[in-house]
């Protein structure tokens, strides 16, 4: 038997075919419908989810990740980072590239801009300029030294 309030207000309609989805887990129905019970033009950060359902960010993280997967939500970029929108009904799959896969091309390896000619970075050169400059500092005074007597 199923009980229901008398009072009508405040509710949200969600679809059975939603809630029924076999491919669905409990947390992932569960934060879908948190989020279809927010006004159309409501904004999710997953840091605001996290938040309100008192759950870690990566883990809310990795919902959001699945249910896109599933194409009930999809990730939009803004300025200040990113937001989800949920869907009541599986959209088409946006192409997202997989950030794991392997580049298509080799990468060439660049020289360094902060080593000179003979490979040196600029700090060891500026070492061994200062080795350079102390040893014509100590020829100097050696010559000098020896002219003196």
């Amino acid at each position: 038997m199923i009980q229901r309030d008398k009072n009508r207000g405040y509710y949200t309609r969600i679809a059975n075919a939603v809630l029924r989805d076999a491919s669905l887990n409990l947390r992932e129905r569960g934060l879908l419908s948190t989020m279809l019970s927010r006004p159309d033009n409501w904004d999710f950060s997953e840091f605001v989810l996290a938040k309100e359902l008192s759950v870690p960010a990566p883990e809310v993280r990795a919902l959001l990740e699945a249910l896109e997967r599933k194409g009930y939500v999809k990730m939009r970029l803004i300025r200040g980072g990113t937001v989800w929108d949920a869907y009541e009904k599986p959209e088409p799959k946006s192409f997202r590239p997989d950030m794991t896969m392997p580049p298509k091309c080799e990468a060439r390896p660049r020289p360094d801009p902060k080593m000179d000619d003979y490979g040196l970075t600029y700090g060891e050169l500026a070492l061994r300029m200062i080795e350079k400059s102390k040893q014509a500092q100590n020829a100097a005074e050696a010559q000098k030294s020896g002219n003196a007597l």
